[in-house]
């Protein structure tokens, strides 16, 4: 039986976590957000809102909903900037399902444009650009020249022969590696349709996404957080999120 004190010191010790969480919370730093829900953990199809903020200012929405599609099986709870979560589902290599939670977002890379289009970090992709999906390569999860490094994986996407990637954003879920069999190669890119879902990433009409890239600015910190719509209800308070406006939508 636990005594009144013992109750009291765990009671305490629980609102001091939830009070470093939020005093912690990844959002505070940031200035942008992207946010997408989907209806259900296993629905592919979701909807994005673009936010912003001046400093530590309410978010203000952005533009126009964006309709998207994220992985085949929905999402799985992935590994980001968000406490760990250890509840299911949880997102692993191959299963096709998006990250759920909160992720920095913190490249843009393309096929044909230049540096200077974009305000973030960008990796100009051509013949030699792969990004590693092997679990057991030291460069797992990782975008490498394959001309610059001795390869050791048995498998990757050469992302210059991708269509779909003629356009992206790298999505930092799983990186630096926490786990080996965690995911890897999440990205926002375009998709081949509203009914087309992806291998793990989240997609969107080309226009969408370039509408996106041109918006993202790395000195404010861009997020992505990807929730079902229920679990980003129950969670909005704590982690500091926006009102959704697609949130009676599902």
């Amino acid at each position: 039986m636990i005594r009144c004190s013992s109750l009291l010191i765990i009671l305490l010790a629980l609102v001091l976590a939830l009070g470093e969480w939020t005093t912690k919370s990844p959002l505070q730093s940031s200035r942008q957000l992207l946010v997408v829900c989907t209806g259900y953990w296993d629905q592919f199809q979701g909807k994005m809102q673009r936010f912003e903020r001046d400093l530590q200012g309410p978010w203000k929405p952005v533009g126009d909903m964006i309709e998207v599609c994220v992985g085949k099986n929905g999402l799985g709870w992935g590994l980001g900037l968000h406490p760990s979560v250890t509840t299911a589902p949880q997102k692993r290599e191959g299963d096709n399902k998006a990250s759920a939670g909160i992720c920095k977002l913190s490249a843009v890379f393309s096929k044909t444009a230049e540096s200077s289009t974009y305000n973030m970090l960008f990796i100009a992709v051509g013949p030699g650009i792969e990004v590693i999906d092997d679990p057991e390569s030291r460069y797992y999860n990782t975008i490498v020249d394959a001309h610059s490094v001795e390869k050791d994986w048995r498998s990757s996407e050469k992302m210059d022969e991708i269509d779909l990637y003629d356009l992206g954003v790298v999505v930092d879920h799983n990186m630096p590696v926490q786990n080996r069999q965690g995911g890897s190669c999440i990205f926002l890119h375009a998709w081949r349709g509203r009914t087309s879902p992806t291998a793990g990433c989240t997609a969107m009409a080309p226009v969408d996404l370039k509408v996106v890239c041109d918006w993202l600015d790395c000195t404010k910190n861009p997020l992505l957080v990807q929730l079902p719509i229920q679990v980003y209800q129950q969670r909005k308070q704590n982690w500091q999120l926006p009102e959704v406006p697609f949130a009676q939508a599902f």
